[in-house]
């Protein structure tokens, strides 16, 4: 748990650096899940 609290800090500290907001994030986070759903329907078609 400690290693993934570091990495969260770091996360929090690349997106302050970079000015990345929350919403950018989540509307990345659903593209990548969509996409990655797809591919999971398409192996078993």
């Amino acid at each position: 748990a400690e290693e993934m609290a570091d990495v969260y800090i770091i996360l929090e500290e690349l997106k302050h650096l970079f000015s990345i907001y929350e919403e950018e994030i989540e509307k990345q986070i659903d593209y990548k899940i969509k996409r990655e759903l797809k591919r999971i329907e398409d192996r078993k078609a």
